[in-house]
């Protein structure tokens, strides 16, 4: 009589467990996600500056900014670098918030711990000018990962160079959808684009030559501490009706040429790289030229990355930069 009750309450206590786990597990899950979510929306958005460069007529840089950006905190701050922002604390800001000559200076951050983390870590470029403001776009500097070319394509600059006098030069000027577009052809643009190479269509960036012009692109400003490489290639299109024009590729950093190719009517990829001089500058001016003598069918496109040089190498390169170059020669004479 005593084994009923036991094996009913036996029963009952495996049940209520199974539902723990089951509720425990849900809630685990529901957490894990939630954590997730937040971190990705951490991760996705951008610290972003707001600077003032004059009086501007009924401009309200608050308004703009938050329209613009679409993230939540703002932060006043006169310090010159993103790094000093001892004593500013994020809070809203009113639409109405008026210039003032105390604080010319936007901080947008997604939320306090980001902006904790932008100290000596982030790098600045211009995206655009509006009304009397600049707006810079503040990312991480990670030494260990390439940056890629192409998402810098839109803080280029183009131009087509006439190749004779009788010609003035056609400016790159109109961005719309993420190109920007040159003329005087619908296909005269430079911006991102899926291209079909060896049957693979693949993203890069687009920069069709015109005959009588040599095309330059420009990425202002980048660090170039360890290599630039990259490819270039004609589309499959392009290249499968027969023998046509080629093209010259060339790469020039601060003006100066680094690479030239001249690519013949075929498929495939080509590679290209350069290194940075010992004792040339870190930050420069990457300039792409395109140009071809007939521009029927040339769809051309290229795209890059700068691989950081290796911590080990750049510890080295700095140390015998500072110590000069017989500090081994003295270093092997030194008694031990």
């Amino acid at each position: 009589m005593h084994e009923g009750p036991h094996e009913t309450d036996s029963t009952l206590d495996w049940g209520d467990l199974l539902a723990c786990v089951l509720y425990l597990g849900i809630g685990l899950t529901s957490l894990t996600l939630a954590f997730m979510a937040s971190s990705r929306t951490d991760r996705e958005r951008d610290v972003v500056e707001l600077v003032q460069l004059a009086a501007a007529d009924g401009a309200r840089p608050a308004e703009l900014l938050i329209a613009g950006t679409q993230l939540e905190e703002v932060v006043f701050a006169n310090a010159p670098i993103l790094g000093d922002l001892t004593g500013f604390s994020p809070r809203l800001v009113p639409a109405d918030t008026p210039v003032s000559v105390n604080h010319d200076r936007y901080w947008v951050v997604s939320s306090v711990a980001t902006m904790l983390k932008t100290p000596k870590r982030y790098e600045g470029r211009e995206l655009r000018r509006e009304k009397g403001l600049k707006l810079l776009e503040w990312q991480s500097k990670d030494e260990s990962k390439a940056l890629q070319l192409s998402d810098r394509v839109d803080s280029a600059t183009a131009v087509y160079v006439s190749e004779t006098k009788d010609k003035p030069d056609i400016p790159c000027t109109q961005w719309r959808f993420g190109r920007l577009y040159c003329g005087p052809n619908s296909w005269n643009w430079v911006g991102l684009a899926n291209v079909t190479v060896q049957g693979k269509s693949e993203p890069c960036v687009w920069a069709h030559p015109l005959a009588g012009y040599e095309l330059r692109v420009t990425l202002p400003k980048l660090h170039l501490q360890g290599q630039l490489k990259g490819r270039y290639a004609l589309a499959d299109l392009a290249v499968s009706g027969g023998e046509v024009s080629p093209v010259t590729f060339r790469v020039l950093l601060d003006g100066e040429e680094k690479v030239k190719r001249v690519l013949p009517s075929r498929k495939g990829w080509n590679p290209f790289a350069l290194t940075r001089d010992a004792g040339a500058p870190e930050v420069v001016d990457i300039t792409f030229t395109v140009s071809s003598p007939d521009d029927g069918r040339r769809h051309f496109c290229f795209d890059g990355e700068l691989v950081p040089m290796p911590a080990a190498k750049a510890v080295d390169s700095r140390s015998k930069a500072l110590v000069g170059p017989n500090a081994a020669a003295k270093e092997a004479k030194t008694p031990r």
